[in-house]
């Protein structure tokens, strides 16, 4: 019996693959909530329950992150997961189960309908970040599947990922035009870093499979040269930020030195090693951050 729970909970975990709803959630809650960040980060205070972010345009974000993880798993069970060596996060359901095409068809279509309903009813106007959220997830993984297609996978992670999800969390509290350029652009290159990461652990596979992602193009040595490369020119980017709360070196020290390592022995295994200590670092800094404010 708790073998099937166990297999039942598996089959959930993947298909949803949190990971992806994650990061883009991050990247929502940092443009949403940056002018309390900066609050937080030079006085310790802590104002965001005075200012919640609507949950409904929340939960657009969960489906889009359940819709782009479908449609990639169930293109990369045809290929370059056949080939893995190496989990990052989860393991591709639609290799170990048969799912009907319709019935994969149907839940995509579900997915994007009900996220775009949901955002709809709040603001008509946001349907176009639910749309863009869609169409990246379809070039990115289907057609003309830029996953393989350098640099076009990195552009598109990052674009998706972070860029959009900022924008979409800033102008539900300010105007667009008052985004800070020097924080989007320079944690889109950090952000960048980290999907070039990625494609690092999925070296062999995505080779075999004939894919042309960043680290097959570039080459593992170089792709971890390039990484360390973006953290440094993200951080420079952003140095007024980070000049004003140093604390914030507490996470961007041992980020850097990670990389660092990295380049020390540039292999898929090395990157896999780094990628979750990087998500380690990631939580024990948030959690740290939290408890000092509380």
């Amino acid at each position: 019996m708790m073998k099937e729970w166990i297999k039942l909970f598996t089959l959930f975990y993947s298909l949803i693959r949190p990971s992806l709803f994650m990061i883009a959630f991050i990247s929502f809650i940092m443009g949403f909530y940056w002018n309390d960040f900066l609050l937080i980060l030079f006085e310790y205070r802590f104002p965001f329950f005075s200012n919640i972010p609507p949950l409904n345009i929340i939960l657009a974000i969960f489906l889009l992150g359940v819709f782009s993880n479908i449609i990639n798993s169930y293109i990369d069970s045809m290929d370059t997961d056949r080939y893995a060596v190496f989990f990052k996060d989860y393991k591709n359901v639609f290799i170990e189960n048969r799912f009907n095409d319709r019935y994969v068809l149907a839940t995509l279509i579900s997915l994007g309908l009900l996220s775009f309903y949901i955002v709809y009813i709040y603001n008509p106007v946001l349907t176009l970040f639910v749309l863009s959220g869609i169409i990246i997830s379809i070039l990115y993984s289907y057609y003309p599947r830029c996953k393989g297609i350098y640099p076009f996978d990195i552009l598109l992670n990052t674009l998706g990922l972070f860029i959009i999800p900022f924008i979409l969390g800033w102008i539900l509290h300010d105007e667009i035009y008052s985004i800070p350029l020097d924080i989007l652009f320079g944690f889109s290159l950090i952000s960048s870093s980290f999907f070039i990461l990625t494609t690092m652990v999925d070296y062999d596979a995505d080779k075999t499979a004939g894919l042309k992602t960043a680290a097959i193009a570039l080459g593992l040595e170089n792709s971890a040269k390039i990484c360390l490369l973006l953290i440094v020119l993200g951080i420079f980017i952003s140095i007024k930020y980070i000049v004003q709360c140093p604390q914030i070196n507490v996470f961007f020290i041992p980020l850097i030195m990670l990389y660092i390592y990295l380049n020390r022995n540039p292999s898929p295994y090395t990157a896999l090693r780094v990628l979750k200590e990087i998500i380690i670092l990631s939580i024990l800094y948030i959690v740290s951050t939290i408890l000092i404010i509380l």
